[in-house]
């Protein structure tokens, strides 16, 4: 894999966090539709929704984390987490606007880095390696 010229660096960065954001959009999108088809159909309480919302962004930073450190050789845990940055800016602006408890927004950030630093580490390809004797 060739080496990123400082030339072509911010044409890379600009991409790759393009293709974050569009990726977390994109999924957090399906995911809301598909949690509020449960929710009317299961007659869910509307307390309940902030845990909804951590599992939707949890699943979205980590599709996007896994799909976005692809490219990377190394480093992939940390390139994960910051590919899952965008999600908890959303999920900081929402939290600001809607005004719900700061122990559950604590707990979704947590949640989100964790997740975009696991699946970005797991994105890695596996390759076996055979012995020839």
């Amino acid at each position: 894999m060739p080496k990123i010229s400082s030339t072509k660096s911010k044409g890379f960065i600009l991409k790759f966090l393009l293709k974050a954001i569009f990726i977390e959009a994109a999924s957090v999108l399906l995911l809301s539709v598909i949690c509020a088809a449960a929710v009317l159909k299961l007659d869910i309480a509307m307390e309940n929704m902030c845990y909804f919302t951590i599992a939707i962004t949890a699943c979205a930073a980590a599709g996007a984390a896994y799909l976005c450190t692809k490219a990377f050789k190394n480093h992939r845990c940390l390139i994960g987490a910051i590919a899952a940055m965008p999600i908890a800016f959303y999920s900081a602006v929402n939290e600001i606007i809607s005004q719900n408890s700061i122990a559950v927004f604590g707990i979704k950030i947590a949640i989100i880095i964790a997740m975009g630093a696991l699946f970005g580490a797991l994105s890695g390809r596996k390759r076996k390696k055979y012995r020839v004797k």
